[in-house]
């Protein structure tokens, strides 16, 4: 348009307060201009997570600078129906955060995919008979084979995984890591796991009281997250067991509540929010393009030495062990 063409509008704009549709421009484009994510979570307090929250908080800004509204809902397992999920079927692409049995968890994604739209899955694997889905994940697998590495390193032979009951994908990945580099040392290692409820404070403390009750003892203490890892190094020293002397512990995350440990916890720290914009990035491409450019994001993890491990005693890693 002519230039006073243009001044003569933006006079009109400013003294009606004029501010546009984002309906009108999603009908006009053939778009909502929303991205629906749905967290399969138990807890109503899913964004308390750490982990959860860093998602969600990448994903929207990054959305959000793009002109995307996120649409997020918490949905627990016993009712994903598909009056649930139907009120996501007119967003322009949906992310997904999964949890429970695999079973379920394909379930869930056939019929996400069968409205027709664009799916980033968030911490979980692509299946492979179905198309227009990619998956942003960190490697979990990864942080868990350095802080197994690690405690390798230090002469820690007898594990205790302390982990919350559901079933996230990445919690599966790290027990099956930590696992097998156990396995590798034959009889000489042992590992166990301690459910620990939906993993809140209390539950934490009461399940590691248990089993200290029981007799149960260690030389290392690998805890799912942070927040598990500093209950259980409250429940330590109110029973006057010296970490890292008597036992040794490790988080998962490395969060901002992670400082707060004391003695800070050696821990790996996740990239959660980059994990969000990550998944926001790889929609909105697929969203101007047509098609994902890859099938997976796998971003990695790195180690942070605290407090909470015998680094002054390290010890060569056996054979075993470097494999």
């Amino acid at each position: 348009m002519r230039d006073d063409t243009r001044a003569r509008i933006e006079v009109a704009i400013k003294h009606l307060g004029y501010r546009p549709s984002s309906q009108a421009r999603g009908f006009r484009q053939g778009k909502d201009y929303t991205v629906g994510m749905i967290v399969v979570d138990p807890s109503p307090n899913f964004l308390v997570e750490p982990f959860i929250g860093h998602v969600v908080t990448g994903l929207s800004t990054e959305l959000s600078a793009q002109g995307y509204a996120c649409l997020l809902q918490g949905v627990r397992n016993s009712r994903l129906d598909d009056a649930t999920l139907h009120t996501f079927a007119r967003s322009d692409a949906l992310c997904l955060f999964p949890s429970g049995p695999a079973p379920q968890r394909r379930r869930l994604i056939a019929k996400l995919a069968s409205f027709g739209i664009p799916l980033v899955l968030i911490e979980d694997t692509v299946p492979s008979d179905i198309e227009d889905i990619v998956c942003v994940r960190q490697d979990d697998a990864g942080g868990a084979k350095m802080l197994m590495r690690h405690l390798l390193d230090l002469g820690a032979r007898r594990f205790l995984y302390a982990a919350p009951e559901p079933v996230w994908p990445a919690n599966v990945a790290r027990e099956t890591m930590f696992r097998r580099m156990v396995r590798k040392l034959g009889s000489k290692a042992s590992f166990a796991r301690l459910d620990c409820g939906f993993g809140n404070f209390a539950e934490v403390q009461e399940a590691l009281e248990r089993w200290l009750d029981a007799g149960g003892r260690c030389d290392a203490i690998l805890a799912n997250n942070d927040h598990i890892g500093i209950a259980v190094l409250k429940a330590l020293d109110a029973r006057g067991i010296a970490v890292p002397d008597d036992m040794m512990v490790t988080g998962f995350g490395a969060f901002e509540l992670w400082n707060y440990s004391s003695p800070l916890l050696t821990t790996v720290a996740s990239p959660a929010h980059a994990l969000g914009q990550c998944a926001a990035r790889a929609l909105l491409d697929r969203l101007a393009r047509g098609s994902f450019a890859q099938r997976e994001w796998v971003l990695p993890m790195s180690f942070r030495s605290g407090e909470t491990t015998r680094q002054h005693e390290r010890q060569p890693r056996s054979r075993t062990a470097q494999q």
